[in-house]
C-alpha cells in the first residue's frame, strides 16, 4: 500500500472532515516471535478497518523489556469522524495519540459529552476486564492510564476550560483526575493560563 501524499491527506481533512492522526501501538509479551507476529496482525487489523484510511506506518521490532518483549508500531491515519477516533481507542489501546489535523476540533457540548460517556463506559469494562486477568494486564494499565490522559487532551483541544468544567466534561472526579492533569503540566503538554487549562502550542 502506497503512503499518500500531504495534499491528500489534507484534501481528506478539509473536505471530507476525516481527523489526521498520529499514533503510537505497543505490544508486550513472550516469546519474541509472538510479540512480532501479534504486532504484525494489529497493523493488518487497522489497514482492515474502514473507519480508518491508513497514511504511514513503521514498526519496530521486539526489545527485552524486563522478563518481557516490547514492541510498537508507529502510525498515522485518517479517521473518519471524533466517533471512530473514540472507537479506534478503545479497540487498538494506543499508547499515544497526537491530533495532527485538523487544528480545532468543532463540537457542541451535548455530542462531546455523550462522546466521552461512551468512551468512558467503554473504558470502564476494558478495566473490569483488566482486572480478572491479573497476568496480563500489565500493558493495558499503562495504556488506561495513557487514554485518561488522551481524552483531556481531546477535551482541551475543544476549548481551555477550568478544572471543574474539565472534570463535568471528562465524568472523573477532581481528586482523581487532578494527578492526570499535574503530570500534563509538568511534560508541558497543557498549561494553566487564567485558571482555565489549556494546550501548549
Amino acid at each position: 500500500m502506497s503512503e499518500m501524499s500531504e495534499k491528500e491527506v489534507m484534501h481528506k481533512v478539509e473536505e471530507e472532515g476525516y481527523i489526521y492522526i498520529k499514533t503510537i501501538i505497543e505490544v508486550l509479551g513472550k516469546p519474541k516471535e509472538h510479540v512480532a507476529e501479534t504486532l504484525k496482525l494489529v497493523v493488518q487489523k487497522a489497514k482492515e478497518n474502514d473507519k480508518l484510511i491508513f497514511v504511514k506506518e513503521k514498526s519496530f521490532e521486539p526489545k527485552p523489556q524486563e522478563k518481557l518483549f516490547s514492541a510498537f508500531t508507529e502510525m498515522e491515519l485518517l479517521v473518519k469522524n471524533a466517533d471512530a477516533l473514540m472507537d479506534f481507542c478503545v479497540e487498538f489501546m494506543p499508547s499515544s495519540v497526537e491530533i495532527l489535523e485538523p487544528p480545532m476540533l468543532d463540537f457542541k457540548n451535548t455530542a462531546l459529552s455523550n462522546l466521552l460517556n461512551e468512551f468512558l463506559g467503554r473504558l470502564h469494562k476494558a478495566d473490569m476486564i483488566s482486572k480478572g486477568y491479573n497476568a496480563a494486564n500489565q500493558l493495558l494499565r499503562k495504556n488506561i492510564k495513557t487514554l485518561v490522559k488522551n481524552i483531556i487532551l481531546v477535551t482541551l483541544k475543544y476549548k481551555p476550560m477550568p478544572l471543574k468544567e474539565l472534570t463535568r466534561m471528562v465524568g472523573i472526579d477532581e481528586k482523581t483526575l487532578k494527578p492526570f492533569v499535574d503530570e500534563l503540566i509538568k511534560n508541558k503538554t497543557i498549561i494553566l493560563d487564567d485558571n482555565k487549562y489549556r494546550l501548549a502550542k
